[in-house]
């Protein structure tokens, strides 16, 4: 054996992380902009915490509500 399913088995468990990190991702953000509907966050606060500037978070947020 040359190690070629070892390898493979590896690159299926880091697309799984990657997977699950970008839905822990999406899931955080879609609660941030209903906190923000709701009048609970503010803009400032809720791009700081996705690590967006409030120009590229407004951007999404007014996407997410169309």
């Amino acid at each position: 054996m040359d190690g070629g399913d070892e390898n493979v088995c590896k690159a299926i468990e880091d697309l799984i992380k990657d997977s699950e990190a970008k839905g822990e991702a999406k899931g955080e953000a879609n609660a941030i902009y209903k906190l923000r509907r709701d009048g609970l966050l503010d803009r400032k606060i809720a791009a700081d915490r996705l690590g967006l500037s409030v120009e590229e978070y407004t951007k999404r947020e007014d996407k997410f509500f169309s």
